[in-house]
């Protein structure tokens, strides 16, 4: 007969082997579904990178068409503004050789016509006139001062160029505008 403590201990090897092989296989059982599980979160991985893609490139792509139409608008812009920076200086030319015929300087509607009383039109034409004596004054009746005129034109000018930079302007500010 075999001794009891034989027998224990051949149970318990049995016992040792049992648990080392229940161990084995839960730990292969482990490292299998954990690399299942990262396959998982590399294929979900690799999905919310593409979407990103997609996204990222119809964003690029927006902001390319976006950026075209603002260069258009731009270009637009610049031909308009360029068109009133003609027609002004093209005006201004047109002042300056109306201003000519008077020896550059203003003439003086209210001295023509005895301060705003308006007659039948022949003092008018005959005060619009320049004198002989041109260069003074007080020597040219029914004109402006040089130095009233050299302000009044360089006003103009400037009241021109601010009209301009509201006009250049204008279309953007209607726009925002609600």
């Amino acid at each position: 007969m075999i001794p009891f403590w034989i027998k224990v201990l051949a149970l318990g090897l049995i016992l040792a082997a049992l648990v080392a092989a229940c161990h084995h296989r839960d730990t292969s059982l482990i490292e299998e579904g954990a690399t299942k599980q990262r396959e998982v979160d590399q294929a979900e991985t690799d999905k919310l990178k593409a979407e990103a893609a997609l996204k990222l490139k119809a964003v690029l792509e927006d902001k390319i068409e976006t950026e075209k139409k603002l260069n258009e608008a731009h270009h637009a812009q610049e031909v308009r503004d360029a068109k009133s920076a003609r027609d002004m200086a093209s005006l201004a030319g047109r002042l300056a050789a109306l201003g000519s015929v008077s020896g550059g300087r203003l003439l003086d509607p209210n001295a023509a016509s005895g301060c705003g009383n308006r007659d039948n039109g022949s003092s008018a034409s005959a005060a619009s006139a320049p004198s002989a004596g041109g260069g003074n004054g007080a020597e040219a009746p029914g004109l402006l001062s040089a130095e009233l005129t050299r302000l009044l034109q360089k006003l103009t000018s400037e009241a021109d160029t601010i009209n301009l930079a509201y006009i250049s302007c204008r279309e953007t500010v209607m726009e925002k505008t609600p």
